[in-house]
């Protein structure tokens, strides 16, 4: 079961990277780093073996300072293909280049 819901989560997480273009550029990198975030904390969920009352799952600073950095890239990548679809014509296209 938790499995389950854990995979429907990462979806719902990957199914809002391409969202986040639309929002307030002051906020898209706080909102990628908190996907980023929580999925990490999935994982972890998932190496304590979905024990989540007796341990707890959390990412250290360390590894949220790496995945912010990944958040800004992927922002950038978003913004680039935004871009792109705008130069194109082809703004509310969903496509699998995102």
């Amino acid at each position: 079961f938790m499995e389950f819901q854990m995979k429907r989560c990462e979806k719902f997480y990957v199914e809002a990277q391409e969202g986040i273009v639309g929002l307030c550029e002051a906020n898209r990198l706080g909102v990628m780093a908190a996907l980023f975030v929580y999925g990490a904390i999935l994982d972890r969920i998932r190496e304590n073996k979905y024990d989540n009352l007796s341990q707890r799952a959390y990412v250290p600073f360390s590894d949220k300072m790496i995945l912010m950095g990944r958040a800004w890239l992927r922002c950038r990548d978003l913004q680039e293909l935004a871009e792109k679809r705008i130069r194109s014509g082809k703004i509310f296209s969903r496509s699998k280049d995102v």
